[in-house]
């Protein structure tokens, strides 16, 4: 169907992609011959889409194409479920509308799906917040069975808090781009609920050194970048038509932000190791 929808259309989010090119190294996209052009239009998320473009009226072009494909198909858009996110810059402060037929779609702030949140403003302060709520309720439903229980050790309270509250805490935390003040806060969110764990005070004089020592977890900042490291190492061997394998090698292609990357370089570290998988395991293990 998505074949048919956009097969003539070539409005959309353009990229440009050199798969030679040595990462974030931005005069190689000075190439004319090696190097080519993309155009989003859609992504895929599980069994749904998301319509992308830079500008409103391109959205109406695309989402026309959808709506006129889908009825082809004898397929129906729910109006309900089906949300825009607009995100404003220096030229565009302003939200147009955007129509399926005569119904007019929702603007949000915030769009919540599979259990991630994108902003407007592109921050993932929101995103945090949400995370460290949903992880604060996963330590709750074990505070009586585990960590009020004398009998289980605290090497083994350290290890079921990493896969259950980690786990929620640092959910799609791979795909952050995170600040030293945000680093921060997920640390101090972590090392609040181990001393709860450890049933120990601020009088106690315990440093966090100590916490994470007798509980055998790293800092905060080593394990967002295990959990980088480790889709880094599928992204590496994805084949080269897979779109995520291409953005680490592509800028953006619009007048206002012409060569801007669409990744920064502190989001992949030493890729070479990706292709060794003895060492890449044991670092993201």
């Amino acid at each position: 169907m998505l074949d048919d929808a956009f097969r003539d259309m070539g409005d959309g989010v353009y990229i440009q992609s050199r798969q030679s090119a040595v990462l974030f190294n931005v005069a190689h996209f000075r190439a004319k011959t090696t190097t080519i052009r993309i155009v989003m239009k859609q992504l895929l998320f599980a069994d749904d889409s998301a319509l992308v473009a830079h500008y409103a009226d391109e959205m109406h072009k695309i989402v026309d194409a959808f709506s006129d494909a889908s009825k082809k198909f004898g397929l129906k858009i729910n109006i309900e479920k089906s949300e825009v996110l607009y995100q404003p810059n220096s030229t565009r402060t302003r939200e147009e509308d955007i129509m399926v037929d005569v119904n007019k779609l929702k603007y949000v702030l915030v769009l919540s799906y599979l259990g991630s949140t994108m902003s407007s403003n592109g921050c993932i302060d929101d995103e945090i917040q949400r995370r460290m709520a949903k992880a604060s309720t996963s330590y709750g439903r074990l505070r009586q069975r585990l960590w009020n229980n004398h009998h289980v050790s605290m090497r083994v309270k350290g290890k079921i808090h990493r896969v259950i509250v980690l786990s929620t805490l640092l959910y799609t935390a791979e795909a952050w781009t995170v600040y030293i003040r945000q680093v921060e806060t997920l640390h101090d969110f972590m090392v609040r609920y181990l001393r709860s764990i450890m049933w120990i005070t601020w009088m106690d004089k315990v440093t966090n050194k100590d916490i994470l020592e007798r509980t055998g977890l790293p800092y905060m900042e080593d394990l967002l970048l295990r959990k980088r490291f480790q889709w880094t190492g599928h992204l590496m061997r994805m084949p080269p038509d897979r779109l995520p394998k291409r953005i680490p090698y592509s800028q953006l292609l619009v007048t206002e932000t012409e060569g801007a990357l669409v990744s920064r370089k502190d989001q992949l570290k030493d890729i070479s190791l990706t292709q060794q998988r003895d060492k890449w395991r044991a670092i993201v293990k």
